[in-house]
């Protein structure tokens, strides 16, 4: 059997995304009532893959363990666009409720907030730091959420316990 890294249903409770570790599919996604496999795809890096459902069910968030964040399409599985800005492993990531805003950490401490245009692009809107640089060796962030459903404020907590507020100008 696959190891599971991460999954999640869609906001509609119909779907389920399965990402696991596996010699051959590495993203899956289900349908929960009758457990079809609606695609499957491989090859989305290494170690550990997380996941988020967009608001409308439209897009998944997928994490493949290293810097690169790939937004995909839930019907088709199809990387609709690749962030890359981390230095490091992305360990968080989440949609805002409105789904224009994508919040991604990682290992090094780095918080970053991606803002979706009219024309579908995604651009970096800033960048804070959870900790000083590097923060690595304390594992970094490990967890984060949007505190505001207009995705103007955010949650972040370090593998250190430490939990900050954020809010932006």
């Amino acid at each position: 059997g696959d190891a599971v890294d991460d999954l999640a249903v869609d906001p509609a409770g119909q779907r389920l995304a399965i990402a696991a570790t596996s010699a051959g599919d590495q993203l899956r996604m289900v349908e929960i009532v009758t457990g079809k496999q609606l695609w499957s795809r491989a090859n989305l890096g290494s170690e550990r893959r997380l996941l988020a459902w967009r608001s409308d069910g439209s897009e998944l968030l997928v994490s493949g363990g290293s810097s690169g964040i790939q937004i995909v399409s839930a019907n088709t599985g199809k990387t609709v666009i690749a962030l890359q800005g981390h230095l490091s492993a992305v360990t968080a990531l989440d949609w805002s409720a409105d789904g224009q805003r994508i919040l991604t950490a990682s290992k090094d401490g780095a918080l970053r907030l991606w803002r979706r245009n009219a024309t579908g692009a995604v651009g970096l809107t800033t960048s804070v730091r959870h900790c000083a640089w590097p923060c690595v060796a304390t594992g970094g962030v490990v967890g984060l959420a949007f505190r505001t459903t207009q995705g103007s404020e955010w949650l972040s907590v370090g593998a250190d316990g430490g939990v900050i507020g954020w809010r932006l100008p």
